[in-house]
């Protein structure tokens, strides 16, 4: 079982930029990053992954917006992955938006991913 947790804050009024696949924020959900606080305030993730079986995973992740001056959101996480080979996996990730400020969403992904 692995446990992890983080913090991010933007400190002043300025959007921070997600640059390339989010950025370099450890707070990065599957689609809320620090971009989305949207000015000031801050970011606390939390989650926990759990391999069941060799190659098959199963993974809970939590994130908490805070924002200073537009209203707060949260997003949970929910993935399953599955590494069929050395190359070739499997993810379902299902994502869960509760936003103050914008809608509220609900997404479901699946990805097939192949390295080369």
């Amino acid at each position: 079982m692995r446990f992890n947790i983080a913090y991010n804050t933007n400190f002043d009024n300025g959007i921070a930029d997600n640059l390339y696949g989010g950025g370099p924020f450890v707070t990065s959900m599957e689609h809320y990053t620090v971009a989305e606080l949207e000015g000031k305030g801050d970011i606390i993730k939390g989650g926990l992954s759990y391999e069941l079986v060799d190659g098959l995973s199963v993974e809970v992740n939590y994130a908490k917006l805070n924002r200073s001056d537009l209203l707060d959101a949260r997003e949970i996480d929910c993935a399953l992955g599955y590494d069929y080979s050395d190359n070739l996996g499997f993810s379902v990730i299902y994502s869960d938006i509760e936003d103050n400020q914008n809608e509220d969403m609900k997404n479901l992904r699946i990805f097939a991913n192949y390295k080369f």
